[in-house]
């Protein structure tokens, strides 16, 4: 779909140009990963998806400021959810 598209190359600039905990690009993993889920009905890809955020931002956390660091535990708190719904 071009909402799927849309997300992969939104995604795949993310990737190229934020920290893996910046607080836009774990918004964009959560939201992708509930697209995935509910609009694809691709579970398994969006536990992939979230579990691989949740893994990569675990060490960086302290490299944030602190408005960075709650939107970011906010939005990893999030993905812990959708994960344990998921699971």
């Amino acid at each position: 779909t071009k909402a799927a598209e849309a997300y992969g190359t939104g995604l795949a600039e993310a990737e190229a140009t934020l920290p893996e905990v910046h607080p836009t690009r774990l918004g964009l993993v959560l939201n992708f990963s509930v697209f995935k889920h509910e609009v694809l009905g691709d579970t398994q890809g969006a536990i992939q998806m979230a579990h691989a955020a949740l893994s990569a931002s675990n060490d960086q956390l302290q490299t944030l400021d602190k408005d960075a660091l709650q939107d970011s535990e906010m939005t990893l708190s999030l993905l812990q959810d959708n994960l344990q719904l998921w699971c």
